[in-house]
C-alpha cells in the first residue's frame, strides 16, 4: 500500500544524508513532506539539519517524545526555540501531510493542510549545515524513523495555501474502488470500498442517475473505506463526490462499470 518511489526505513539505522547546504539562509522557508509511521521511537525525525546536536538545527519531528504528535523546532546557533507541537498523534500505518512554513520569524506547523500550532521560533542563521539528516537526528539518544517518507520538499520561500491545498489533495497511492458483500442484485446490499482514500479529502456515494446521496460522508485516511449501496434496484449505477476539506472543491469519481445491478 506505499507508491513504489517512496522512502521505507526500518526505525533502526535507515537515513539519507542529504548534501551540505544553507537551506534557511534567505529568512523564509518551508518544508513539507508524507509520512506513515509504523511505530513511535522516541523523537524520530522527519528531517534534522544541522551542524551536530543542539548546533544550528531545523528540524522537523515526526514524534514530540513518544507522543506520536509531529513538532518542530530551530536552533540560532546553540541557543533552542520553543518547541511547536501538534495537538494530535498521526495515525500509525496511515499516511499523515505535516508541513513546516517559517515566515518573518515566525513558524507555522500544519497536519494534512490545517494550521495546528504557530509561534516565533528563533531565526536560523545563515551558514552551512554539514549535517543534514532525513529520517535521523543529531541527537544519538534520539530513536530513527521508523515508517515511510514520500514527497520530501524543502523551498527556500514560503509555500502558498493554494499549494499546500494541492500537496495535501495528491494522491500517494493509486484509489481503486471495488464492491463485495453480496451479489450484485436488485433487493440485495453490497459494499463499495474506496481503497486508498486521500487524507484531507471527504468521500460520500450517491446513485449517479438521481444523484441522491446514500450514507454518509466519511473522510478519507490513506486506508479503505466501506460505504453500504442499501437497497439495490435494477440498472442502479454509483458514483463517488470527493470534497475537499481545505478548498471545498468537488470531483465526481465514476465508479467501475462492471459495479452495475
Amino acid at each position: 500500500d506505499e507508491p513504489s518511489s517512496a522512502l521505507r526505513l526500518n526505525g533502526t539505522n535507515g537515513f539519507i544524508d542529504a548534501p551540505d547546504g544553507d537551506y534557511f539562509g534567505n529568512g523564509s522557508f518551508s518544508i513539507s513532506a508524507r509520512l506513515r509511521p509504523n511505530a513511535v521511537n522516541s523523537w524520530s525525525r522527519i528531517m534534522d539539519f544541522g551542524i551536530g546536536q543542539a548546533n544550528q538545527n531545523g528540524l522537523s519531528g515526526a514524534t514530540n517524545g513518544t507522543t506520536g504528535r509531529p513538532a518542530i523546532q530551530t536552533y540560532n546557533g546553540t541557543t533552542p526555540s520553543n518547541v511547536g507541537t501538534a495537538p494530535n498523534a498521526v495515525t500509525l500505518n496511515q499516511w499523515t501531510h505535516v508541513a513546516f512554513v517559517f515566515e518573518n520569524g515566525a513558524g507555522r506547523l500544519y497536519v494534512n493542510g490545517s494550521l495546528v500550532n504557530q509561534g516565533p521560533p528563533l531565526f536560523p542563521q545563515s551558514v552551512v549545515r554539514t549535517l543534514c539528516y532525513i529520517g535521523r537526528s543529531n541527537w544519538a539518544s534520539d530513536g530513527f524513523l521508523n515508517g515511510t517518507l514520500d514527497d520530501f520538499r524543502i523551498y527556500n520561500r514560503v509555500i502558498t495555501e493554494a499549494e499546500l491545498a494541492a500537496m495535501v489533495m495528491e494522491q500517494p497511492e493509486t484509489l481503486n474502488i471495488i464492491a463485495d458483500g453480496g451479489t450484485l442484485s436488485a433487493g440485495n446490499t453490497v459494499n463499495l470500498r474506496v481503497i486508498n482514500s486521500q487524507p484531507g479529502v471527504s468521500y460520500r456515494l450517491r446513485n449517479a442517475q438521481s444523484l441522491a446521496f446514500i450514507g454518509n460522508a466519511q473522510n478519507g485516511t490513506g486506508d479503505t473505506l466501506t460505504f453500504s449501496s442499501g437497497a439495490l434496484t435494477t440498472g442502479i449505477t454509483f458514483e463517488f463526490v470527493a470534497t475537499s476539506l481545505l478548498s471545498g472543491c468537488e470531483r465526481v469519481i465514476t465508479v467501475p462499470s462492471n459495479i452495475t445491478v
